[in-house]
């Protein structure tokens, strides 16, 4: 088995077992949950995606040619934890708003929005990741 392949297999097993125990944590209650805990699985989440899927979703919120909607809102001076969980969003939640106006729109919310939002990108991963 190729190194490199092997590599990235053991780093997505140990990302989808990280996954499931955190998922628990979720299901309690929220003043328990940490804030990085959150970090832990949105960082994860992105170590283990495809960077070109990361960016193809990013550049659909992007304003200017080759800009992100991460490096968009860094520069805007948004939350980048936030950005990162709503660059995971499909078209239908966004409503087909700029990335920024939607952040903006949710920023206010934190556990009440970012909460369900981690609970719905790590079911959807672990679902698509059963045979790991």
């Amino acid at each position: 088995m190729d190194k490199t392949f092997a590599d990235s297999a053991g780093r997505l097993r140990r990302a989808h077992q990280r996954l499931h125990d955190f998922l628990p944590r979720l299901e309690g209650a929220r003043k328990k949950i940490r804030p990085a805990d959150c970090e832990e699985v949105i960082f994860e989440l992105f170590r283990i995606e495809s960077e070109a899927l990361y960016d193809g979703l990013c550049k659909q919120y992007a304003d200017r040619k080759g800009e992100t909607a991460m490096l968009r809102a860094l520069r805007e001076g948004l939350v980048p934890l936030k950005v990162m969980v709503l660059a995971f969003l499909d078209d239908k939640r966004v409503s087909g708003r700029p990335l920024a106006v939607e952040l903006r729109l949710r920023i206010k919310l934190e556990e009440d929005y970012l909460i369900p939002m981690l609970k719905g990108i790590a079911g959807r991963y672990l679902t698509s990741n059963k045979e790991l």
